[in-house]
């Protein structure tokens, strides 16, 4: 027993993540059945002689083997592995899975020099740490093999990463795998892919797949690292992770807003009430209503008070809505509301306009004596009254008044004529208005003079 304990050393190394090789000597002084009871302590059984286990989630393994024993146990895993690659080979036979079998059938056989070593190891009296000859070394790993289920659709994913680094000349092998199956068409469609095995003192592998599809399917990943510096303590850890679900993905709650998009309120103080409804996730939900970003109720529907002040106002507001369902998953919604608030009166308006209309490429055409009467109109509305109009044309006042007529006749020439015009307005209150310019465009045409008797033939 007294010689496992450097393999113990390995397994505290990749639990913490970083330990210097000078604890070696301590640790070595220590009865192992310390340094055992202290890995059961952190969750650790002993699987058989030579490997550990123990679980670090749902359908999530991690193991760590040393000696023959252990490595014999790691081969044979191995083996079980390499037997469902050729079984999914053989129902597709496609360039990945021969690829990952090759490779699979790498660290199947330098898991089997391992077991060699490791059986060399412990039938030599060479002392457990003779090799240990650093008073200083640091060693880390990282492990991360997942396999779960697609979250944005339905299907599977794996993920297997492992990486070996050390700055005392220590080398590691690293292998990394990773499958996914799920159906497609009706037929079982696969992502396999492997990284590795590769050997060095800083090395790193990545294997990550995923497949959408449907029932079945199932997904798995596997990381290990090897190391055979520390005579007497070859060993190995890995991480396995399995999944065999792929639901149908749940998409967040749709959240609905149903009521008015305006209010408008002359006098006193008027109700106003949105109601929520929402679709997709899992009821029940929670809501959570806003106004302008500010929290203001929950329930399935808000009531909001708004009253006439003492001046008019106009405001455009924000009515927000989150939506949350059972799973947590949530949703937002908002709406655009206007509030319109006055004493007892609409803001002051003006409406200007011209008969006949025309436009620059559509002017109003005069011939020889032709006349046409040009008629403005300012109509106010709103405010308080009564009203004071002004109307301009080609920038001139034509009086107070509402309404302004005035005729032009054919110049005789080809001119084109641009009348702009436009109106004030001012309210019994003193608030004032000014309407925008619109143009009339006459087109005049050239008189034409008809020959008389005595020049020609009549």
């Amino acid at each position: 027993m007294k010689k496992l304990c450097l393999a113990f050393l390995m397994l505290t190394l990749a639990i913490v993540g970083g330990t210097h090789l000078g604890l070696a000597q301590d640790l070595q002084e220590k009865n192992s059945d310390d340094v055992i009871a202290s890995m059961l302590r952190d969750g650790w059984t002993i699987k058989q002689d030579g490997v550990l286990q123990r679980d670090r989630g749902p359908h999530q393994t991690e193991s760590f083997v040393f000696g023959s024993a252990g490595f014999t146990w790691k081969l044979q895993d191995l083996q079980k592995q390499l037997r469902n690659l050729r079984q999914a080979y053989l129902a597709h036979p496609k360039p990945e899975l021969r690829k990952a079998i090759l490779n699979h059938r790498k660290e199947i056989a330098n898991t089997q020099k391992m077991i060699v070593l490791a059986r060399a190891d412990e039938d030599s009296s060479k002392s457990t740490i003779d090799r240990v000859d650093k008073a200083s070394c640091n060693i880390s790993f990282g492990y991360s093999a997942s396999a779960s289920y697609l979250t944005s659709q339905q299907g599977t994913t794996a993920n297997a990463s492992a990486n070996f680094s050390g700055n005392c000349g220590f080398t590691g092998e690293v292998y990394a795998y990773s499958y996914s199956e799920a159906t497609v068409s009706g037929a079982l469609t696969t992502q396999t892919l492997t990284d590795g095995p590769r050997s060095g003192s800083s090395v790193t592998a990545t294997a990550n797949t995923s497949q959408t599809g449907l029932p079945s399917c199932d997904s798995y990943a596997y990381a290990s690292m090897t190391s055979s510096d520390f005579s007497s303590s070859h060993s190995s850890y890995s991480i396995s992770a399995t999944n065999y679900n792929c639901p149908a993905p749940v998409t967040p709650p749709v959240p609905t807003i149903t009521g008015p998009s305006s209010i408008y309120v002359t006098s006193g103080c008027a109700t106003t009430t949105w109601t929520a409804s929402a679709t997709n996730g899992t009821s029940p939900y929670t809501y959570q209503w806003t106004w302008n970003g500010a929290n203001v109720a929950t329930g399935t529907s808000y009531s909001r008070s708004t009253c006439a002040g003492t001046t008019y106002s106009n405001t455009t507001n924000t009515l927000g809505l989150t939506v949350t369902d059972s799973a947590s998953r949530t949703g937002n919604s908002s709406k655009s509301v206007v509030e319109e608030k006055a004493p007892a009166t609409t803001p002051l308006g003006l409406t200007f306009t011209v008969s006949p209309t025309s436009s620059s490429t559509a002017p109003i055409h005069l011939y020889d004596s032709d006349c046409v009467t040009v008629t403005w109109t300012a109509t106010a509305s709103g405010g308080t009254t009564p009203y004071t109009r002004t109307i301009y044309v080609s920038n001139a006042s034509v009086g107070n008044v509402a309404t302004y007529s005035r005729m032009y006749c054919n110049t005789g020439t080809n001119l084109l004529q641009t009348i702009p015009a436009y109106a004030t307005v001012t309210d019994g209150a003193g608030t004032s208005k000014t309407s925008t310019t619109v143009n009339t465009y006459i087109q005049n045409h050239k008189v034409i003079t008809e020959p008389t008797c005595g020049q020609y033939a009549c």
